[in-house]
């Protein structure tokens, strides 16, 4: 019998177990062969005293999850987030619409667009699941969102600096940040992927 490690699709709010490494992979290893995907297997066959994770994601639930190598029973979990509007649509629209304070989210937004570390604090208060207090998606419905908006709209936030972009749609924020995702001593992403 083949190993197949645990994969958790969208929805299972199974807790996964904690990884030496934790991998982020777009659209590629396990289930596409070749290039970066047989560097990681690689990487993965010559060190079997770690455990990893694999953080794979994909725009959406087209794709045919089927392994295309024998993975490493050090590989633990791998775990499916999908990118797409459709796909997260229902989760984001309640996240909008229920937070508790969409005007304070509002601000702590706009304030976050040019000042590192009020984009922390942002992270922390409104958008991390683990410290969290409310959403930050519900400044979305805020009249004091789109004001500071306009207002700054001519100064580059200070997120591009920092690799995130400014301009990607809500929801991909919302699909990657709306659950505890993994539990890993290390997270790496390829080089390649990070934006």
């Amino acid at each position: 019998m083949t190993y197949a490690p645990y994969r958790r699709l969208p929805g299972d709010t199974t807790q996964l177990p904690h990884v030496d490494v934790a991998l982020v992979m777009e659209s590629t290893y396990p289930y596409l062969k070749g290039g970066l995907s047989g560097v990681v297997h690689d990487i993965i066959l010559n060190h079997p005293h770690l455990t990893f994770g694999i953080i794979f994601t994909t725009w959406d639930s087209s794709i045919e999850l089927s392994p295309q190598y024998a993975v490493p029973s050090n590989v633990k979990w791998v775990d499916v987030i999908y990118l797409s509007f459709e796909e997260n649509k229902e989760q984001f629209v309640e996240a909008v619409l229920t937070g508790q304070h969409p005007e304070r989210a509002a601000w702590a937004l706009a304030s976050a667009l040019h000042n590192l570390d009020a984009m922390w604090e942002l992270y922390d208060d409104y958008i991390n699941p683990l410290t969290r207090t409310d959403s930050v998606w519900s400044a979305l419905t805020s009249r004091t969102l789109m004001k500071a908006m306009c207002k700054n709209i001519r100064r580059p936030p200070c997120i591009h600096s920092c690799g995130v972009c400014g301009t990607s749609s809500p929801w991909h924020g919302h699909s990657q940040t709306g659950s505890t995702r993994r539990r890993a001593s290390t997270t790496h992403t390829p080089p390649g992927m990070r934006r």
